[in-house]
């Protein structure tokens, strides 16, 4: 008896030390047991899988971890967010946020807006040029393809004076330019492709959308197909199209929220609505502005130089210090006698800098020597512009606009690493917006008629790929010390060490074109050499002389060596123009 009684006393403090929920949730068991044996089979078996996965945790837990940076540390573990939130799920949360300090940065604070602007020099600059390479193919002979490759050039440079945007004002580089900004500060950019009535042939426009337009509507807000704008296909990760609201979340002279679905592609397979980013993350759907990992870094120097100068101008408005002696009144006094304006009823002493105060009697002068700012506030920009540096991997260099300690082998180190940086970004409006653009292009030119007895549309369709190669290049990024890498590259291409490809693609050019741009100034010297030897030669033969016979030797410096017949002599201007002019042939 006393067993049993003991054994009861045990189960009901057992059972006393449960949850209250968990009480429910038994005696919720128990009587589905009893009346649906099936469905409170199926609870019991979940709560006790539910039970098991706990006390794995507890036991993992126990165990401790593998890693250090996730062991548990008083020290360290208040610094992590300890968010676990899908890709998505962060962006959709802090994107708004983000978005909205990093356009504050760009538009006030030095580095952030030193660092964009950097991006958009480099990156774009005075523009990425495109060069059409249809080339001989079946059906293609070469001077009809040299002959399509400059219309399309043609066609494209008259879209772009004209200007591509739905106002006609931006021509094709300064949309270029847009969209890098938009890139570096949103970490993103939409493109939106259209038409609109012009006096032209090419009707195209290219608007550039801000990333705050593209929202989802309120209907769709519980829609699993939906996320953040982007409407995927049911079942799928395939992007359909995206709304676009069509006023400014922010705009306050429009009251009406409308939205507009503009598809990914339109009805002919072109694109339609181009998004630019680059993710950082799996199924990531939205980009991540560039800023998002410096800005607080960035946020800091400004505050620091703000209080370094204002505590600057706080010295200087004390240059001298008069304590009072015995016979002189008591400070607030002095004040009250000396102010010049109030606020709230209450009379102030204005400060400012060069103030200046007469001492009364018994007065004693003590002279400030200001300290600021101390010798720690150019090491401390320094650090802080060389972290921000890193975090957005550009070139200290750039950010700061600082290369008086610049050596050329530690600027051009340095120069290497941003240049990489600048080509992996410039590569993704490349791929992801100008060569969409291009396709669009001369698609649009093949059936407006612009190429009319030079594309045949049936042979267009059958193979656009073959009209459509191109390829954009972006500007030259120079020298540092054009002696010494100029030098380099010849050695290293006459040692079999480096191509031509390579040292054109570090300079943002194509080796192609400058072999054919060499070849034609190389013929048209030629010709006008000609040209010159048959003007000289009839003035001599109007005169009675006999004509110049010359003879063209180049040697391996690449001067020309000039040699005539005999019996006629040169004087020495014309062989000094002739060195001159073998010189850069």
């Amino acid at each position: 008896m006393i067993p049993a009684l003991t054994f009861g006393n045990r189960r009901k403090t057992e059972f006393k030390r449960k949850r209250l929920s968990q009480r429910i949730g038994e005696s919720i068991d128990t009587f589905a047991c009893d009346v649906m044996p099936a469905w409170g089979a199926r609870r019991i078996a979940a709560r006790q899988r539910r039970e098991l996965v706990a006390h794995q945790v507890k036991l993992f837990e126990r165990l401790g971890t593998s890693w250090p940076g996730a062991a548990a540390s008083e020290s360290r573990d208040g610094r992590y967010l300890g968010t676990r939130s899908s890709p998505d799920d962060a962006i959709e949360y802090d994107l708004p946020k983000l978005r909205n300090r990093c356009v504050e940065l760009y538009r006030g604070n030095t580095i952030a807006h030193s660092a964009i602007e950097g991006r958009v020099s480099n990156e774009v600059g005075i523009g990425i040029s495109r060069n059409p390479r249809v080339r001989e193919d079946e059906g293609i002979s070469k001077q009809n393809a040299a002959a399509i490759n400059d219309k399309l050039k043609d066609v494209c440079d008259r879209w772009s004076d004209h200007g591509v945007d739905k106002r006609r004002r931006l021509s094709l580089s300064a949309v270029q330019r847009l969209v890098c900004r938009a890139y570096a500060t949103y970490g993103e950019a939409f493109v939106m492709l259209g038409d609109s009535p012009f006096r032209g042939s090419i009707g195209l426009t290219v608007d550039v959308i801000s990333p705050e337009r593209v929202e989802t509507p309120m209907e769709f807000i519980r829609d699993p197909n939906v996320r953040m704008g982007i409407r995927y296909k049911q079942g799928g990760g395939e992007i359909v199209g995206y709304y676009v609201r069509l006023s400014h979340p922010d705009d306050h002279k429009q009251f009406r929220v409308d939205y507009q679905f503009v598809r990914r592609f339109d009805e002919s397979g072109q694109a339609r609505m181009i998004h630019v980013f680059d993710p950082m993350f799996p199924e990531q759907s939205r980009g991540i502005p560039w800023l998002a990992t410096a800005m607080n870094r960035a946020k800091d120097v400004d505050d620091f130089f703000e209080a370094e100068l204002i505590a600057k101008q706080i010295e200087a408005c004390f240059g001298l210090v008069f304590t009072g002696g015995k016979d002189s009144p008591d400070p607030m006094s002095i004040a009250e006698g000396n102010a010049t304006a109030s606020v709230n009823g209450s009379r102030i002493e204005e400060l400012s800098p060069g103030f200046t105060h007469y001492a009364g009697d018994g007065e004693t002068v003590t002279t400030i020597d200001p300290q600021r700012p101390g010798s720690s506030f150019a090491p401390f920009i320094e650090a802080s512009l060389r972290g921000v540096a890193a975090a957005l991997n550009f070139p200290y260099e750039i950010l700061a606009k600082n290369f008086f300690r610049t050596t050329f082998s530690s600027g051009r180190l340095a120069m290497l690493d941003g240049w990489m940086g600048f080509s992996m970004r410039q590569l993704v409006l490349i791929e992801q917006f100008l060569r969409p653009l291009w396709r669009r292009l001369v698609n649009d030119a093949v059936f407006i008629g612009e190429m009319d007895g030079l594309i045949d549309p049936i042979d267009y369709l059958a193979r656009p790929h073959v009209y459509q190669r191109h390829k954009w290049v972006g500007q030259g990024r120079g020298f540092i010390d054009p002696d010494k890498e100029v030098r380099a590259h010849l050695r290293a291409n006459e040692g079999g060490i480096e191509t031509k490809a390579f040292i054109a693609a570090e300079k943002g050019e194509d080796w192609e074109d400058n072999e054919e741009q060499l070849d034609v100034e190389e013929r048209r010297k030629i010709e006008l050499r000609i040209e010159r030897e048959v003007w000289e030669n009839e003035l001599r033969a109007s005169r009675g002389l006999p004509p110049v016979v010359r003879s063209y030797t180049e040697n391996i410096g690449g001067a020309v060596k000039v040699t005539q017949n005999e019996g006629d002599e040169e004087s020495e201007q014309e062989q000094e123009d002739s060195q001159v002019e073998g010189a850069f042939a």
